[in-house]
């Protein structure tokens, strides 16, 4: 029996070991014969490779997929879900129309409560994944245009005519947003759907979130938000025997209401910070906004007031169709402006001094050039002459240089030659002085002022002339006040022009007294005087025309009569906004003084 070799060792051992690894090794007897034995297997052949076949998934699975995407994209961004307001059909329902894609009912919970409750379109789980589908696309790469944007103000006369029927507007802009995040999440959208997820975008982008059909509703005056979680309140024209209506509108939180208050101040080039947490400006449209940011002065959270003003603002004959004065009062107002008089109208707010003015002034001459200074532009007049201007005030991080106060801008109308200066509101002792000043070259105007009688409008006035150091003498340019209040009744609440008064000088001529012309009398609800005749004898003024211009009685009395029969025939016809008014008295009433 052969021995096995022993294991190498040493130096040559290891080359040995190293050279025995390389050899294979020899198969013993046994499995020599076992291999002849059993057969080897044969070589496998490779079979053809199955094709793949791709299972379709069902429909309602891919859309399953595709809305889970949408809403893990949605839950990525910050994009709020928007409110949507739901009547829940409380109260005795008083009245409801329609405002846009909202329903509005006005609904009576008690005696001395009412709730203006809006309805507005649904929005389901598919309708809120496009939502935020739309908008993150629209973030992404939409090209919204200025003028698209411009558009939705209720006031367009700051956009030129020509351009504006150029423009595209919004809805068409976003209406293949819409229909293509629909798609996105599987869905085949009808054409109310598409409607309705552009009425939220553009409401929630460009418009006025939740309380846009508050702002869209013309019968709205005031609206006032106390705070998140709070019911927000409205001042509603037809039911104001409620005072305000509590709606069922409200801001979910504190960052809601700032987000949006910081959105309406920079549409407007305005700020609001910690630094300096309260604004007051106006918006795009003409309304007169009012808010608080943070918790920094206040302890229940931001909040805001929107003060509203008609599109079309009312005309003289509505004025009197309503019972704030009579035609004979509104001849002589009228009268008195085309005199190049300077007048003012005072009352509390809320008390219709702006719309009594903006009537007056719609009524004068078609040709009139009209300079109008304003802190907030409420004013609209139709006239092409018509220059509207308004104070700036700068943030406080600002330069005091940027300032431009009313003065400023009084000074500068008297250098452009208009007929009429406009101040919007008084506050400045120079501006009483400069307007006044104004009759020397023979311009005609007037104010707003705060006063709730003829003597308290004249002390005030008086005050804050000796305040300038100038002598009341000047006030013998001026021609005198009208005095408007408002009463809340059980039938809603009554706004009444309560005296008009002139400003004379009093006996000795050392100093001057206001002289009443009209009164109101609040027991009978009239005016009085009521004959032209009667007026001219009460008026200091109109015989001064006539002794010192040579303007006889007959042709005063006979003017004021003209005026008084437009007026009247204005309200016979309903023309009841200052635009269709004034186009009435283009056509019909100054040709007929051409003649003579």
């Amino acid at each position: 029996m052969e021995e096995s070799p022993r294991p190498p060792t040493g130096e040559g051992g290891v080359r040995e070991a190293a050279e025995a690894k390389a050899i294979p090794k020899q198969p013993t007897r046994a499995q020599a014969v076992k291999a002849e034995v059993i057969p080897a297997k044969p070589l496998a052949v490779p079979r053809p490779a199955r094709p793949r076949v791709e299972v379709e998934k069902p429909i309602e699975l891919k859309k399953a997929e595709e809305r889970l995407r949408a809403l893990e994209r949605f839950l990525a961004t910050t994009a709020r879900i928007p409110f949507v307001a739901r009547d829940d059909g409380r109260g005795e329902t008083l009245a409801s129309y329609r405002v846009g894609v909202a329903n509005v009912r006005i609904a009576k919970m008690d005696e001395v409560t009412a709730w203006y409750m809006v309805s507005e379109p649904p929005l389901d789980a598919k309708d809120i994944l496009a939502y935020a589908t739309a908008l993150e696309a629209i973030y992404r790469k939409a090209e919204i245009p200025e003028k698209s944007i411009a558009l939705l103000s209720k006031r367009k006369h700051m956009i030129d005519v020509e351009e504006e029927e150029e423009v595209k507007p919004l809805d068409e802009i976003l209406r293949p947003y819409v229909v293509e995040a629909y798609k996105t999440i599987g869905v085949s959208p009808s054409e109310d759907e598409v409607e309705k997820l552009i009425y939220y975008l553009n409401r929630e982008l460009f418009r006025f979130s939740q309380i846009d059909t508050l702002m869209e509703d013309p019968r709205i005056e005031d609206i006032n938000v106390i705070g998140p979680r709070i019911y927000v309140g409205v001042y509603h024209r037809d039911f104001s025997q409620y005072r305000w209506l509590w709606t069922n509108i409200y801001f979910r939180d504190d960052e809601e209401l700032n987000d949006f208050m910081n959105r309406l101040a920079h549409t407007v080039g305005h700020g609001l910070t910690i630094a300096k947490p309260y604004a007051d400006f106006a918006l795009p449209g003409g309304e007169r906004f009012a808010g608080i940011l943070g918790r920094e002065i206040t302890a229940r959270g931001p909040s805001l007031t929107i003060r509203k003003f008609a599109t079309r603002p009312f005309s003289l004959p509505y004025l009197v169709y309503s019972g704030m004065l009579s035609p004979l009062m509104a001849a002589y107002l009228w009268f008195a402006l085309e005199q190049k008089a300077i007048i003012g109208i005072a009352g509390p707010t809320g008390s219709g001094k702006t719309t009594l003015f903006n009537a007056l002034l719609a009524c004068l001459h078609p040709n009139s050039t009209i300079y109008t200074i304003e802190d907030v532009y409420e004013l609209y007049l139709p006239h092409r002459g018509w220059r509207c201007t308004t104070t700036r005030k700068p943030s406080m991080l600002a330069s005091r240089e940027l300032v431009i106060s009313e003065t400023e801008l009084l000074k500068m109308a008297l250098r452009m030659r208009p007929d009429y200066v406009i101040i919007g509101e008084v506050r400045s002792e120079d501006a009483v002085y400069h307007l006044l000043n104004a009759a020397f070259t023979g311009h005609g105007g007037g104010f707003t002022f705060h006063a709730g009688s003829a003597q308290e409008f004249y002390n005030r006035l008086s005050i804050m002339l000796q305040r300038t150091g100038m002598s009341e003498t000047l006030l013998s340019f001026f021609w005198g006040c009208a005095i408007t209040s408002y009463y809340d009744t059980p039938r809603g609440r009554l706004r009444r022009t309560v005296e008009i008064a002139e400003i004379i000088p009093a006996e000795g001529g050392a100093r001057f007294e206001p002289r009443g012309i009209f009164s109101w009398n609040s027991e009978r609800n009239s005016f009085s005087p009521n004959r032209p005749e009667e007026v001219y004898d009460k008026s200091v003024k109109m015989r001064w025309l006539t002794s010192r211009i040579g303007v006889s009685q007959e042709k005063i009395v006979g003017d004021l009569e003209l005026k008084m029969r437009a007026i009247k025939e204005g309200v016979s016809r309903r023309l009841f906004d200052a635009i269709t008014f004034h186009q009435y008295l283009r056509r019909h009433y100054y040709p007929k003084l051409m003649e003579g």
